[in-house]
């Protein structure tokens, strides 16, 4: 393997991406024959992809990646050892939720919302949850299709308490707020004045990789109006 090919691949594990203007030597080495020769065979054997923008290039693993992947006991890690396994499936949600309610546009147009305050999160997913209980028979059809329980999660939500400033596990702001670290720890959005949260370069960067248009219109199918 070509020692160029060695520091790219090694900071790309180190980080998940470079950027052209801290590491302008290593981003040139993307664009060298040789190193796109190796590199197109660590992704065949690894499983990953390399996704590039004018700034940025990004490790994105594959599905299948064990290896780069986290699972489970990561995520736990991140939120707390105690999490029952109901609690990381309604993390996971709520992440989603989240994330779509800032990239859920079509097109070139994907961005919808520049930041948001966290009472008004808990306040839309808390709308988002009673609308499942109320459509619970389309739900279930989605539940069919998606492998995912969409009334127990909305259940398990709507049984919290939403006290301000609890951080508890059982409480809304606290299952919010282990959402909302586990995406600052993943460079994923940062808070711009206390409790106001807007996305980062990265998730900038990737939402369009990982949203294609099948992929949003399926999204807003779950999040809009269920499965019809």
């Amino acid at each position: 393997m070509n020692v160029r090919t060695a520091k790219l691949f090694r900071a790309l594990m180190n980080n998940g991406y470079i950027e052209k203007e801290s590491d302008e030597e290593l981003f040139s080495y993307y664009y060298d024959d040789e190193v796109s020769d190796d590199l197109a065979m660590l992704q065949q054997e690894f499983e990953f992809k390399l996704f590039k923008t004018p700034r940025r290039i990004y490790l994105i693993p594959d599905q299948s990646n064990e290896l780069f992947l986290q699972n489970n006991s990561d995520y736990k890690r991140s939120v707390g050892s105690d999490a029952k396994l109901s609690d990381l499936y309604l993390y996971n949600y709520l992440a989603v939720f989240i994330l779509h309610s800032m990239y859920g546009g079509k097109g070139n147009n994907l961005e919808t919302r520049e930041m948001f305050v966290v009472s008004d999160m808990i306040q839309e997913f808390s709308e988002h949850c009673r609308k499942i209980r109320d459509e619970a028979k389309d739900y279930e059809i989605a539940s069919e299709r998606y492998s995912i329980e969409f009334c127990g999660l909305a259940d398990r939500w709507l049984s919290k308490r939403n006290d301000i400033d609890n951080n508890s596990a059982d409480n809304m702001n606290g299952a919010i707020m282990k959402v909302i670290r586990k995406l600052r720890e993943e460079e994923l959005i940062y808070e711009s004045e206390p409790n106001v949260y807007k996305p980062t370069q990265k998730l900038s960067d990737l939402m369009p990789y990982f949203l294609s248009q099948q992929r949003v219109a399926e999204v807003n199918s779950i999040f809009e109006r269920g499965e019809e």
